[in-house]
């Protein structure tokens, strides 16, 4: 399908839902374009409520956040800190996959038995410490999962009325439904 079906509610083509993923590097501008298609679509007269934007990038920052304050609250000791963080829904759902939580406690203990401190890196940093390279392979499948589900909802019905528009650098694959933008930078 195209573009103009996607903006257009005037398309004579059959479109079941209309889902864009754009896909990129890292600061490749999906964050930016989605902004930009979000104003595209007001001015085109759909409603806001219909919009739906999901960020894959947001999701693996609210998930990396809670295992690492979780480990650093083990470090610390804080033990009120650490068992408040293990009943949340993301640690719960890290916990009970064999494979995540292999990932976790492989993490923990290596940032754990070198005594590294998390707390003051940048998210730059962390991208390169090889310490976290198991929890962060576990959760870009995590959320890859949950993406993969995402689009499987999505398209159980048809939702003439609504946008979704997926920023997420495997959605195209993941969600192969959706209108697929590649966007590069150097």
């Amino acid at each position: 399908f195209c573009v103009i079906c996607l903006l257009s509610k005037k398309c004579k083509k059959k479109i079941k839902n209309k889902i864009i993923s754009l896909s990129g590097e890292p600061v490749s501008g999906k964050g930016t374009t989605a902004k930009a298609l979000i104003s595209t679509l007001k001015k085109k007269g759909y409603p806001e409520r219909n919009i739906h934007v999901v960020s894959t990038g947001d999701e693996f920052r609210r998930y990396f956040k809670m295992a690492i304050d979780f480990i650093e609250n083990l470090k610390l000791h804080n033990k009120k800190e650490y068992t408040h963080l293990a009943k949340t829904p993301e640690l719960i759902e890290i916990m009970s996959n064999y494979e995540y939580n292999e990932a976790f406690r492989k993490t923990a203990y290596k940032l754990l038995k070198n005594n590294i401190d998390t707390s003051k890196m940048s998210i730059g940093e962390m991208n390169n410490l090889e310490e976290l390279q198991d929890i962060r392979k576990a959760l870009d499948s995590l959320i890859d999962g949950k993406m993969r589900k995402l689009g499987e909802e999505i398209n159980k019905e048809s939702r003439p009325e609504e946008i979704w528009i997926l920023d997420s650098r495997l959605a195209f694959s993941n969600v192969p439904d959706s209108f697929a933008v590649r966007l590069t930078t150097d």
